[in-house]
């Protein structure tokens, strides 16, 4: 992750991103089709039981007032009940954790956006599209999620397992896992290929047909194999959907995979 940046954008590539966008697994809208914008100057620290350090951490990055109010403007131009948030709140983890690794130097602008409220698949699909046109505007659209999430089993093996411990990945997490990258990287309902994504997609690749498919196959995420058990509640997997309907449905590229504790996924999916 620290070398995200470079790698999208390379020496004579396209020009580095002039704003950072996110939707954060940690932030819902308050009600169902609600979503809230966000440019603050300070963190949230919204995790419990960590060491002393976690709660000093920081992540001093300009932001946008603008930008936000003109997203929240387009949102509701499409349907969302939109408004800035005007609270206390922060950049959340799912902000300032992967931010500080990719972007340490913190001078990029960031403004959030929050899951919709409800967390409807299809009306993440939509929040991804109504979003879509700040990609043409030098916005990198950073979509913050997990695409498997199941703390429980995290307990219940005592953190233990995986590429990163003693024992195997869980079967439940590898069958959602190829089905997510067969559904993102590959042609949504054909059975997996046993390629782990990762090959590059042009954009006029995918068929209307197909990107159908791969619309329909995200929405109705819970009939995956094993979906409730990889997100026994789907807020991690949202942010996938709505990079997913930024890029219009087409194909992703994987980045990396790798796993955490035997059935936290580590992978991560481009849309360039």
């Amino acid at each position: 992750m620290a070398a995200l940046l470079d790698r999208l954008y390379p020496p004579g590539g396209p020009p580095r991103p002039t704003v950072i966008v996110v939707v954060s697994a940690h932030w819902e809208g308050p009600s169902p089709n609600v979503v809230e914008t966000l440019a603050t100057d300070h963190l949230l620290y919204d995790y419990h039981g960590f060491p002393p350090e976690t709660y000093a951490l920081r992540y001093d990055c300009p932001t946008n007032p603008a930008l936000a109010d003109s997203i929240a403007t387009t949102l509701r131009a499409t349907g969302f009940v939109a408004q800035v948030h005007r609270g206390p709140r922060g950049w959340d983890h799912g902000v300032f954790i992967p931010l500080a690794v990719m972007a340490p130097t913190a001078s990029i602008p960031v403004v959030q956006v929050s899951l919709v409220g409800g967390l409807d698949a299809a009306a993440h699909l939509r929040l991804g599209e109504a979003l879509a046109p700040l990609r043409a505007a030098g916005v990198l659209l950073l979509a913050s999620g997990q695409s498997t999430h199941n703390l429980g089993a995290l307990m219940g093996r005592g953190g233990g397992g995986g590429e990163d411990g003693a024992g195997a990945i869980l079967p439940w997490a590898s069958r959602f896992q190829a089905w997510l990258d067969d559904t993102v990287t590959g042609r949504a309902g054909e059975p997996p290929d046993g390629k782990q994504g990762g090959e590059r997609n042009p954009a006029g690749d995918d068929t209307a047909a197909e990107i159908a498919r791969r619309r329909a196959a995200l929405v109705g995420w819970a009939a995956a194999p094993c979906a409730r058990i990889a997100h026994p509640r789907e807020e991690h997997l949202m942010p996938l959907l709505v990079a997913a309907g930024a890029a219009g449905g087409r194909r992703g590229e994987k980045l990396w995979g790798g796993w955490a504790a035997g059935h936290l996924s580590l992978a991560s999916y481009v849309w360039r």
